[in-house]
Formats: structure tokens, sequence, C-alpha cells
């Protein structure tokens, strides 16, 4: 899509457009880590009372590279139905959290906002092209 701005803008603009065309890969690449529910066991031994204990983690994790990349309270998360706090993304995640059942609940609320993150990011993407837009939503 070809932007409308002075030439400056623009140049502006497209790099900003990169920015969010690169997260938004990486929000799908955190959406399938998270609704990945595979789990592996570790037999850990109590180094005090020598007692044996299984646990449990998730096979699929965030690193610590595409975490970085992972957006807090950008222009395009999603936005809660009640505002809690000053921290957007912590209330709507909690308040989808509600809509799911079981031990993965919290796992599949945040794969739900990177994917209502990377959808919004994709629809501007598509449909905005003043210059002064993107920059406005940096």
């Amino acid at each position: 899509m070809k932007l409308t701005g002075t030439e400056k803008q623009v140049a502006w603009a497209e790099d900003i457009r990169k920015k969010y065309q690169m997260m938004m890969a990486k929000l799908d690449e955190a959406e399938k880590i998270m609704r990945d529910t595979t789990m592996t066991e570790e037999k850990v031994v109590d180094p005090i009372f020598g007692q044996e204990h299984i646990v449990k983690y998730y096979a699929s994790k965030m690193t610590d590279d595409l975490r970085a990349w992972i957006p807090q309270n950008c222009p395009f998360s999603p936005e809660p139905e009640k505002m809690v706090g000053h921290a957007k993304d912590i209330s709507w995640v909690g308040e989808r959290e509600k809509q799911y059942e079981g031990p993965n609940a919290g796992r599949f609320a945040q794969a739900d906002y990177y994917k209502a993150t990377r959808e919004n990011i994709e629809k501007a993407l598509n449909t905005e092209s003043s210059s002064k837009f993107w920059i406005e939503n940096r």
C-alpha cells in the first residue's frame, strides 16, 4: 500500500510499518507456543530430604528473544471492557481467562491476546495509508 505524506514522513512510516510486519510474525509464533499444551515430565530429587517428585513443564516455551517482540499496551492491543489499573494487557487477558476452564485457561487467554493484537495490526497494515497514522501509532 502506498503511503501518503511528505517524503520524510513516508520514509519514517515505512520503517514503522516494517517493524509491525515483523511483530506480526512474532505474535503468530507466540500464539502457537501458547496454544501448545504438550507437557514434559522431569524427575526431581529434593536435595534436603531426598524425596523424588515428578515435575511437569510445558514443552513449548517462550524465548527471551520472542518475549522482547511482544508488545505491552501497543496501540493495536485489544482493549479490556472494564479497565482495571493501568495494565490494559493484563486486564484483557484476565477477562478472557474467565471464558476458559481448566489449568490452561491463562495460557489460552494469552494466546487470544496475541492473536487479537496481530489481527488489529494486520487490519491497520491493509487499510491505513496515512504516514501520520503510523507515526502517531509507533
